[in-house]
């Protein structure tokens, strides 16, 4: 079962059927508040300068109500979350961890992540190279268009709503070597963990879940214009294979990065972040549709290129990325997804605007134009099959983002935390609207709470994005957060 919890995902498995675990529900503003507060671990003054430990233990009591309810869910839920950081330095050698474990009152269901967890050894020569040498799942900075449209091509992504994301690192092993002018990195990839989003299962030949931000396939196909009930399974019996996959990647900084003009580039061949769904269909004598899912790794090669500036106030990047799926052919009686590249670039300035010692406001604005992403469902003699479970590997195709963090106003004598989100897809116009307002009430007692808002201009008959089909989970939500 462990096995089928690290497999929750993909946007393709997703909205059709994630491949594994009974992980469900939507999650909001599970981002950790940008001014909790960390326990430092007191040593003495010898130690200290030695030892360096920072431990982090979040628990949040949320509660969301929708402003719309549905069949698959509730339109209120109440969430737990435990979230543990731990950051660990002696002299050379370093650990740091970070894990997420939540749970739905109403729907009984839980989720686990994982994003980074890993032990590293670093070493100084004369010359001013720096090495690091680390052993297991770690973020990697590579794109700028890939993190702030969470595209999740290289860093995989935990998400339980599409709308707040959590990047998530790379398994294996990974060496850098960094100068002043100039860095590398070489990942060698041997586990593979894909994007995790919200979970569906199947039970009794159904696809089920009560996570409403889910796509699931469809339960009726049609012959002799009547209705045909489909059952479903799905073969876990390769999952230890696909979880063995291997990768590499290979990522270089020329230039410095203070307060200069620098490139960071990467390349990579590695398996894709969202695997691919094979698919068995056939009837009995009742005509009842039956339909085996088999979850499928498939291969890519990315190419991800930034032009990157930075001062103490301002960051500002372009941004290129070159995604190239090497598709499989279906075996015989089955189809397989087929999946179109992806190209694209991006715009992004961030400024740090100073009042005052306390105040400050963070803005910023990017802008994408993405190409390809187009999935099709392909048989074995290479004719499209008319039947898909997911259209597009892209939430946003031309989309432009702004936001705001700041203390904009005070509640009761606390500053209040003001974080506001707004973006918008010129190809599918629409937009989705987040803000969020926290509070720190003590050091380690922090409340906050929030609306999403997701809408198009044009109303229409069938879902054609993400925006489209999500329009009715506008929500409003408040939270409890406190830091041991």
């Amino acid at each position: 079962m462990m096995l089928k919890s690290i497999l929750i995902l993909p946007m393709s498995l997703i909205t059709g059927l994630s491949a594994m675990a009974q992980v469900t529900g939507p999650i909001a503003a599970t981002t950790t508040v940008n001014s909790v507060q960390t326990t430092q671990i007191s040593q003495s003054n010898d130690l200290a300068q030695k030892l360096k430990s920072n431990n982090e233990f979040l628990i949040s009591l949320v509660g969301e109500s929708y402003l719309q309810s549905n069949e698959s869910s509730a339109a209120d839920e109440q969430i737990f979350e435990l979230r543990h950081k731990y950051k660990f330095k002696q002299a050379q050698n370093s650990i740091q961890t970070n894990f997420i474990l939540g749970h739905y009152e109403k729907n009984r269901s839980t989720y686990f992540a994982a994003p980074e967890f890993f032990y590293q050894y670093s070493s100084s020569a004369k010359d001013s190279i720096d090495k690091k040498y680390t052993v297991g799942r770690k973020i990697l900075n590579t794109s700028q268009l890939d993190d702030h449209f969470n595209l999740g091509l290289t860093n995989s992504y935990f998400t339980q709503d599409f709308i707040s994301f959590q990047k998530q690192g790379l398994m294996g092993f990974h060496q850098d070597i960094t100068t002043k002018d100039w860095s590398l990195n070489i990942s060698l990839l041997p586990i593979y963990l894909p994007n995790q989003g919200p979970g569906i299962k199947e039970s009794n030949g159904k696809i089920e879940g009560s996570n409403r931000w889910v796509k699931r396939p469809p339960a009726q196909f049609g012959f002799n214009g009547t209705n045909k009930e489909i059952i479903y399974s799905v073969n876990y019996s390769d999952i230890t294979n696909l979880i063995l996959s291997p990768g590499a990647l290979l990522q270089m900084r020329v230039g410095p990065e203070d307060s200069k003009v620098h490139l960071v580039t990467s390349v990579s061949k590695r398996p894709l972040n969202e695997p691919v769904l094979e698919r068995e269909t056939f009837a009995n004598l009742d005509i009842v549709g039956k339909v085996n899912l088999i979850p499928n790794v498939i291969y890519n090669d990315l190419l991800t290129a930034d032009l990157r500036y930075q001062n103490e106030q301002t960051q500002t990047a372009v941004s290129y990325i070159s995604d190239r799926p090497e598709n499989k052919s279906a075996r015989n009686f089955y189809s397989i997804q087929k999946l179109s590249p992806i190209y694209g670039y991006s715009v992004f300035l961030e400024h740090n605007l100073i009042f005052s010692a306390q105040r400050s406001a963070l803005l910023g604005v990017s802008m994408a134009e993405l190409t390809g992403g187009e999935i099709i469902d392909m048989n074995a003699d290479g004719s499209e099959n008319i039947f898909t479970v997911s259209k597009q590997r892209l939430q946003y195709k031309k989309p432009i983002q702004v936001y705001i963090k700041a203390e904009l106003f005070h509640v009761a004598g606390h500053p209040a935390a003001t974080n506001l989100k707004w973006l918008y897809d010129r190809e599918q116009n629409g937009s989705v609207l987040n803000a969020e307002v926290s509070v720190h009430l003590a050091q380690a007692l922090n409340t906050r709470m929030g609306f999403d808002l997701i809408g198009t201009e044009q109303q229409k008959t069938e879902g054609t994005g993400f925006l489209q089909e999500f329009q009715a989970n506008d929500r409003v939500y408040g939270g409890l957060d406190y830091v041991f």
